[in-house]
């Protein structure tokens, strides 16, 4: 999976539009309490070159909360800023390049060191799709509540690119169209750079080269539980190597592939519960627009307790699903395979 900064701090500096810009200082001005940041910046894609200017910016964080930033123009591949060295301050180093951001780690100066060194490298991009690889799909029930006929879904989409440039979707910096399931409600995306409407998600999130990335998203689906099944309908927007559906053996008398036909195989998977779990994969790759066709039984029932739901008759609300991620990521199989 590709490398991400996950520190809410940054996440919560990135929202701050309105927060201010400190000008760096030449060095040879600064007192001995402020410190150095240095480092590099180097072009990775083959053939290619900056294009345009190329700034290194400083996020600062005051504790939790940012309260501004310093810039520095790369030159010769080179950049310095100085800032002050304090030690309640963190600095959060951050490129933006043709729209992708690439994270340094924090600096704090705490010690008697002041200075930091803190390189980069950076990927031209792409618009082209059909560098694009979908490796897998695993789609996972994670909530289920019989009484208001809410389903809590998680899909995780592990996707590569072929050769050194990294996907940003063209113009419309959009990456992957999610169809959602049948009945969603709502539907998120982890880093929240998504769109929801008229049944599709619509991602931004940059695909990277070198390690595969993973994108995950939640939706709420609304089933009628006098039927007693649903339909788990996973439809992929490339061609897909493999779809998996999951779902905890407590939420269902049973699941079984309508299209196409596949044998359902039971885990036990090592997680803090041991959950186990009705599992059905596509037996081959699949092609765009196509989707795995699974009928899930005893939905209508009453409902059952899980670790992966509130309380028993609790409603799930969309909060609630995204906050399963974390909880359901121990149940989630990843495969990490970048085709060659």
């Amino acid at each position: 999976m590709s490398r991400r900064v996950s520190l809410a701090a940054v996440l919560v500096a990135l929202l701050v539009g309105g927060s201010a810009v400190l000008a760096p200082r030449a060095l040879a001005q600064q007192p001995a309490s402020e410190g150095v940041v240095r480092g590099s910046v180097t072009m990775a894609s083959a053939g290619a070159t900056f294009e345009g200017a190329v700034e290194v910016e400083l996020i600062i964080l005051e504790g939790a909360q940012a309260t501004g930033s310093v810039k520095a123009f790369v030159v010769s591949g080179k950049y310095e800023v100085s800032v002050p060295a304090s030690a309640t301050r963190t600095y959060v180093p951050r490129v933006t390049y043709q729209r992708v951001n690439y994270f340094g780690d924090p600096v704090r100066f705490t010690g008697t060191e002041r200075a930091a060194t803190r390189d980069f490298t950076i990927h031209a991009t792409t618009d082209q799709a059909n560098v694009l690889t979908l490796i897998q799909t695993i789609v996972t029930v994670v909530g289920l509540d019989r009484g208001t006929g809410e389903m809590g879904v998680l899909r995780e989409d592990v996707v590569a690119v072929t050769g050194d440039r990294t996907y940003t979707g063209g113009a419309s910096g959009v990456t992957l169209r999610l169809p959602a399931p049948e009945g969603a409600t709502e539907a998120t995306e982890e880093e929240g750079s998504a769109t929801f409407a008229n049944g599709v998600l619509s991602v931004t999130t940059p695909i990277r080269p070198g390690e595969a990335t993973s994108i995950i998203t939640s939706y709420l689906v609304k089933y009628d539980p006098a039927r007693d099944r649903y339909r788990l309908r996973v439809t992929v927007p490339i061609p897909a190597q493999s779809v998996v559906a999951r779902v905890p053996r407590e939420f269902a008398r049973g699941i079984r592939a309508v299209a196409p036909a596949e044998q359902v195989d039971d885990q036990v998977l090592k997680d803090d519960a041991r959950t186990v779990l009705h599992v059905v994969r596509t037996p081959a790759s699949i092609e765009a627009g196509q989707s795995l066709l699974v009928d899930i039984d005893g939905v209508g029932g009453t409902i059952q307790h899980h670790p992966l739901t509130e309380q028993p008759g609790a409603s799930i609300a969309a909060v609630a699903v995204t906050v399963a991620i974390a909880a359901a990521g121990a149940l989630i199989w990843r495969r990490r395979a970048v085709p060659a």
